[in-house]
């Protein structure tokens, strides 16, 4: 069974352009994708971006398989201003957004950047949202851990904490933490407990908050990578995207004991990563000031 896992996905697209209808692209500074999500409802995906409007729009993206994004954004009712959207995640009818929890280019904490968001997607708008804001609850309850492998980064939390994945399974958080970094080239995801509870009291259990899993990807065969997306598999196992400051980066599967890599790229950056119903995944590139690309790994 395992073995299956790695070579679950064989063929590779070239990576696309996404195709940006002009009057959306005005409207936007850039479009430069951070995550992806399947609809299974719709068959389409949902994308992030790190900026949106000269406003900060708290807004997200709908694209058809074939890297069309649609003209009309979706907006997230009773909220305006939702900044460094880094994650995307679904349960039980949910579909939830995570800000990256970081300080901005200035050194500064904004609390449109500490943002977790849950609603439910209806057409063009995501209702019955409820909004959090996690990073002062998440760096109290990092400041309290014992567990060595928090305690050995506790000084470093503050300034460099970044979050660029999280998912939800059986009704708990996880968090994968883009810096820091317990060495070069590992990244870390946190178990922060219960989605639930967290929407309901806007809080952390301290208590709950441990170290899931460290993906080691030099020591795998990979560089000095970074976690930028995790897909909670259906069987299971995780596909993780990591990239590399200057460009680059991969694609690798975990199964809870063995890290091993899917494919590379020495040049595009993969930052969202999604599954079709067919079990295809989807690759979103940040590019930066070029065109989004866009890519298809298939079994």
């Amino acid at each position: 069974m395992k073995s299956a896992i790695f070579i679950l996905f064989l063929a590779f697209m070239v990576p696309q352009e996404m195709t940006i209808p002009k009057k959306l692209k005005q409207q936007l500074k850039s479009f430069e994708p951070s995550a992806a999500l399947y609809l299974p409802q719709t068959n389409n995906y949902l994308i992030a971006i790190d900026d949106t409007t000269e406003a900060d729009s708290a807004m997200l993206f709908l694209m058809d398989k074939d890297g069309n994004v649609d003209q009309a954004p979706v907006m997230m009712e009773n909220l305006k201003i939702m900044t460094d959207i880094e994650s995307l995640s679904s349960e039980n009818g949910f579909i939830y957004a995570m800000s990256s929890q970081s300080r901005n280019k200035k050194g500064k904490v904004l609390k449109e950047r500490n943002l977790f968001v849950r609603g439910k997607l209806k057409g063009h708008v995501l209702v019955e949202t409820s909004v959090v804001e996690l990073r002062p609850e998440l760096l109290k309850a990092l400041s309290s851990a014992t567990d060595i492998r928090i305690t050995s980064m506790q000084a470093s939390f503050d300034k460099l904490i970044e979050i660029e994945s999280s998912y939800v399974k059986n009704g708990l958080l996880y968090v994968g933490l883009k810096d820091s970094q317990p060495k070069a080239g590992a990244g870390i995801i946190l178990e922060l407990g219960s989605v639930a509870s967290i929407f309901s009291t806007g809080k952390l259990d301290p208590n709950a908050v441990k170290v899931s899993a460290i993906l080691d990807f030099a020591s795998a065969g990979g560089t000095e990578e970074k976690i930028s997306d995790i897909l909670l598999n259906r069987d299971g196992t995780l596909i993780v995207s990591a990239t590399l400051e200057d460009g680059g980066g991969s694609i690798w599967s975990f199964d809870g004991n063995e890290l091993k890599q899917i494919t590379s790229y020495q040049v595009e950056k993969p930052e969202g990563i999604a599954q079709s119903a067919k079990g295809d995944l989807l690759v979103a590139f940040d590019q930066g000031d070029e065109a989004a690309l866009f890519t298809y790994l298939t079994r």
